[in-house]
């Protein structure tokens, strides 16, 4: 009589389950949503901001951001300049960034307006 206990069932159960074809795929889109907060804090150091207070953290942050999608964005044209580069595709990136710039403008004039507190 072979005995086997209750977790080396459940484990042989989870193993089965991780060799399917869903499981990989899942376990594939999760590995690329954990890419994103690593290299925010691998090239951009967003543990260490050199400011104080919640909205500038915010804004900081959002600049981090902001520079990680541009530069994404600067690979994705430089792959293939004939098809990106269009007139169309370059009046829609002109109207986003004047639309970003018209946001931060009215939400936080009063806070760029003043110099930013570093620490260091």
């Amino acid at each position: 009589m072979v005995r086997i206990s209750e977790k080396a069932y459940r484990l042989s159960l989870l193993r089965v389950k991780m060799g399917t074809e869903e499981y990989r795929r899942i376990a594939s889109q999760r590995a690329g949503i954990e890419g994103i907060p690593s290299v925010l804090r691998r090239k951009y150091k967003v543990d260490f901001m050199p400011v104080r207070g919640l909205l500038r953290s915010k804004l900081w942050f959002g600049f981090k951001i902001a520079a990680m999608n541009f530069k994404s964005l600067l690979k994705w044209i430089k792959k293939d300049p004939k098809n990106r580069l269009t007139p169309s595709f370059l009046h829609s990136f002109l109207y986003l960034c004047s639309s970003v710039w018209l946001f931060f403008d009215n939400r936080f004039k009063k806070f760029y307006l003043e110099p930013i507190l570093f620490v260091g």
